[in-house]
């Protein structure tokens, strides 16, 4: 049965359909001879049931109930219909409201003479106290309830007595007493034979504080009983805390993506009811999800909108827990000043509540931001005083947490060896505790220690010890989103491992080295190769947001055009509209990654011996390896290897990167300034690139041996045209046949996929206009040299796209493009009625052997930690391109196509794709000798001539 549908007498059934209507001063005026205490007695009973499953119908009747009481008058009807009130304001999240009615009832029943059903009262009173931070005035009631319940032989408000003493431990940290609390209230409930809500949120209790206590699996298995019972009991509010506090578990096991699928599912049903206190316990725990996965900037933002939350509801002790994780982010971040403002807020409110370990914690937390800083003085202070605090704690990972923040400020200090002890002494504790995030941490310390005491093989043990902890963690990750944010993690690892392995004095094997390099390269791309299913994020929200997202692009470009002049301050607030939309959409799509379920495997690098079988018989794999200041290169063909130290520190390379990506812009200037300079560009363009093949290339030249190279480039490397370096006689593009991977192991899956029969055709867009003149020369000689019967177009939408080039073979775009280096999701390519975004990309399935992004800066990549490349490159790998064509810098359409003409007349005689662009390049260079005309195209992926046009060459369908 339904609300309202009790089978009661007809006044009661009458006055719970009064729930919600305008009309019940009215009707109760009608009954009013009619009512009867016992008529309120039902419809406080009535509201301490709907509180769990509709917190909305129950501030109703409450309402009702008020009414009533008032219309029969005195005490006791203003205690019982107060106590209705309270309640329902108590689990609608309006808690001081819910204290007053609370208050109220109490002194109206103490006025009645009802001391038992005062203190019942007051059990309930007890819990909302806790939740406000007030434990000692709860505890004041505590005193006198007992003996009240006792004497009147109530076990069931004993043991919620019991259960709300457990909470008020919970409060103080002290978890040892708290279940020793929880597990009197379960004999007492069971004595009883109740097995209502209480007994549920009981449950919910103690697999919190097993949760605490680190028995994760058992704390697992109490939260599953709990959800299942207030599942069957319609409980709708207790099954979304259950499954909050589910993901809670999760967070502090490290079982990230989890964590957040479970509190994306709680805080989901918190805004339909609406709580939005139980809204920010999520984003809470979303936020210190979000800080491992290096997502310090989120965490930031959602941690400090959940204090706001918190410190407005008077919530204090949920205020400064969200104050030290948004301090632990802006740490993250270098906001020095805004972290300790933070951390000192979140220790004063701890202080004010008498919580002598949280604020050690919040005292701890400073500590290792000061420590991180160099603040090494200021460190140990703040140390000294979280210890003092901590003393009183018996939580296991706290101490643990404790000893590595201490030996993290001694590393800083110059003391490895104090450091180790520290370390140490939180190892003994680590069979005690189930979070893996704090053994990891523990390990990398003691990696760092062990090298900076010259101990390398210890620290190389330590280093594989926490990547592997670190792996584990990864393949929980089941979005690409998140594993690309976890690779930070594992960026800063495999670095410091590899300096370890070729700074420890041995001549490092390049089977070693190269095993840890591919470890630490674009894994997250890696598995997103291999993944399995659509990866498709279209929802309702996403769509709309795409929808506004075009109409503030146009506006933007007519507002642009307007020939009267743009309206600067319309722009801005258009823009502002853009990065609106841009944010909601990354935001939508990190929602909907982190509500669906594991979806990607793991995928293991290739091995050395692999990796070395599978490179082309003529091939050499020039592998970069840039660690602290030194650049490193693997040199490996399938019967040699060799590493190479380079004499040129990282820094003088970025210089030069720097500088020629300076010569690069200057062909943004206008053509009667270029025609003036264009000779000293060129020397100059050409003087730098002759250093760095001098720094990069000339060390490791007479070692290749043959024609074709394999580039994998590492960090700042990717931006680098290595086919562009010149020995002052030939550029190496056309002394060597030169293609590009992000990693080795990458470019074996893009080589090896298998084109389902190619039975479409070839489909080219040319987008005319915009500064394009020469975009029809180029589409009508790509279609003339691939064949006539082409899908050609103008313009098209994404989804059109999408659909039509499934099944073709080549993909030519000659188009607009747009990198963007402040939001690479963001990179786009202009199809004409619509852009392609990077992240649209993730709807696609290609087949296709050659794509060709005849656009500006289509190979741009933002690098991320991990080497982690974000770009178009990496969105066409994931649809399923066999190999690209991309440019890395803005490009001229009329030399563009003249490249494209020498290209594909290369590829129709049967040359390799690399082969082919290195002819076009040599034909172009020619006539403008300046790199920036004939080396802004690369080859990615597999290096063959293109089958299908041997196809259709002979004739054959």
């Amino acid at each position: 049965m339904g609300f309202g549908d009790k089978r009661h007498d007809t006044v009661t059934a009458r006055l719970f359909a009064l729930a919600g209507s305008e009309h019940s001063a009215g009707v109760l005026r009608l009954l009013r001879s009619r009512l009867r205490i016992e008529h309120l007695s039902n419809l406080q009973l009535e509201v301490a049931q709907l509180v769990r499953s509709s917190p909305a119908n129950a501030l109703s009747l409450a309402a009702v109930a008020w009414q009533v009481a008032r219309l029969l008058k005195g005490a006791h009807a203003r205690a019982i219909a107060r106590r209705a009130q309270a309640e329902a304001h108590f689990f609608s999240g309006k808690l001081h409201r819910a204290l007053r009615f609370y208050d109220q009832s109490i002194a109206a029943y103490r006025e009645a003479g009802e001391k038992e059903e005062m203190a019942r009262t007051m059990v309930g009173r007890m819990s909302l106290l806790a939740l406000l931070g007030r434990g000692d005035e709860a505890l004041g009631d505590a005193r006198l309830i007992r003996p009240i319940l006792t004497r009147a032989d109530d076990r069931t408000y004993l043991a919620k007595y019991h259960m709300n003493r457990g909470n008020l431990h919970v409060a103080r940290d002290d978890y040892r007493h708290a279940l020793k609390e929880y597990n009197l209230a379960r004999e007492l409930f069971l004595m009883e034979g109740v097995s209502d809500a209480a007994v549920v949120g009981l449950d919910q209790n103690r697999a919190a504080v097993l949760t605490y206590m680190d028995q994760f699996e058992e704390a697992l298995v109490t939260y599953g009983e709990a959800k299942s019972a207030a599942h069957d009991l319609g409980y709708l509010a207790l099954e979304a805390q259950i499954t909050h506090n589910i993901g809670h578990l999760h967070v502090l096991s490290s079982r990230h993506h989890e964590a957040l699928r479970y509190l994306g599912e709680a805080r989901d049903t918190f805004e339909k009811i609406p709580d939005p206190v139980q809204v920010a316990k999520c984003d809470l725990n979303r936020s210190d999800v979000y800080l491992r996965l290096h997502l310090a900037e989120e965490a930031a933002t959602i941690a400090d909108s959940a204090a706001q939350v918190f410190l407005e509801n008077r919530l204090r002790y949920d205020g400064g827990l969200s104050l030290v994780i948004a301090g632990r982010a802006l740490s993250e971040l270098g906001r020095n000043a805004e972290a300790l403002t933070r951390f000192r807020r979140a220790r004063r409110l701890f202080e004010g509540e008498d919580l002598p370990i949280r604020a050690g914690l919040a005292s701890l937390r400073t500590a290792e931001h000061e420590g991180r800083r160099g603040r090494i003085q200021a460190a140990r202070l703040s140390f000294q005083h979280a210890s003092k605090l901590l003393r009183g704690s018996t939580v296991t990972s706290i101490e643990m947490l404790r000893l590595q923040i201490h030996a993290s400020i001694e590393l800083r200090a110059g003391r490895p060896e104090r450091a180790l002890s520290e370390l140490r002494n939180a190892m003994k504790l680590e069979r005690q505790i189930g979070d893996p995030w704090l053994r990891f941490q523990g390990r990398l310390l003691m990696g760092r220690a062990y090298a900076d005491t010259g101990a390398g093989r210890r620290g190389v043990a330590a280093f594989e010890s926490a990547a592997k902890i670190a792996e584990r963690m990864r393949m929980e990750l089941g979005s690409d989103e998140l594993r690309v944010s976890f690779s930070g993690t594992q960026a800063g690892l495999y670095d410091e491992l590899l300096q370890l392995v070729l700074q420890s004095g041995r001549s490092p094997r390049v089977r070693r080295v190269f095993e840890i390099a591919e470890r630490g390269r674009s894994r997250s791309l890696l598995d997103q190769l291999l993944a399995t299913g659509s990866n498709s994020y279209s929802n309702s929200r996403l769509s709309r947001q795409e929808t506004r997202l075009s109409w503030f692009r146009n506006r933007f470009q007519e507002e642009s055009l307007r020939q009267e002049g743009a309206d600067r301050s319309r722009l801005a607030r258009i823009k502002k509209g853009i990065r609106s939309c841009e944010r909601k959409i990354i935001e939508e799509r990190r929602v909907v990654a982190e509500r669906s379920g594991a979806g990607l495997k793991t995928i293991d690098p290739d091995s050395f011996d692999v990796m070395r079988a599978a490179l082309p018989r003529a091939e050499t794999l020039v592998e970069y390896v840039i660690v602290g200041t030194k650049i490193y290169a693997l040199l490996v063909t399938r019967d040699t290897k060799r590493l190479v130290t380079l004499d040129a520190s990282s820094e003088t390379i970025e210089n030069l990167l720097r500088q020629f990506a300076a010569q690069i812009d200057h062909f943004a200037l206008p053509d009667r300034f270029l025609e003036r300079r264009i000779d000293y560009l060129t020397e100059s363009a050409l003087r730098i690139t002759r250093a760095l093949y001098d720094h990069l290339w000339r060390p490791i030249d007479n070692e290749i041996k043959t024609r074709s190279v394999l580039v994998v480039p590492h960090r700042f490397l990717h931006a680098l045209p290595f086919h562009a370096l010149d020995d002052g006689r030939l550029p190496v593009g056309e002394r060597y046949r030169i293609r590009y991977a992000p990693s080795a192991t990458i470019d074996r899956l893009c080589r090896n996929r298998r084109i389902r029969g190619n039975r479409g055709k070839p489909f080219l867009l040319g987008l005319e206009g915009g500064g394009l003149a020469s975009v029809k020369r180029e589409t009508e000689a790509v279609a003339g040299i691939v064949g006539n019967d082409v899908i050609s177009m103008t313009s098209t939408t994404v989804r059109d796209f999408i659909d039509t080039c499934s099944e073709s073979p080549l993909i030519h775009l000659a188009t607009h493009g747009r990198f963007r280096a402040d939001n690479p999701s963001f990179s786009s390519l202009a199809l004409g009625a619509e852009d392609l975004h990077l992240y649209q990309l993730s709807d696609a399935r290609l087949n296709s052997e050659l794509v060709t992004l005849s656009a500006c800066r289509t190979g741009s990549s933002f690098v991320r930690k991990g080497d982690e490349l974000i770009g178009l490159a990496r969105g066409f790998m994931l649809a399923g391109a066999t190999s690209l064509v991309v440019s890395l810098w803005r490009v001229r359409d009329e030399v563009t196509a003249d490249w494209m003409s020498q290209f594909y007349g290369s590829l129709r005689d049967g040359r390799t794709k690399p082969e082919a662009a290195g002819i076009a390049a040599k034909e172009i260079r020619k006539k403008h000798p300046h790199p920036y005309f004939w080396a802004p195209f690369q080859v990615m992926g597999s290096p063959k001539p293109l089958r299908f046009l041997k196809r259709r060459k002979t004739g054959n369908p």
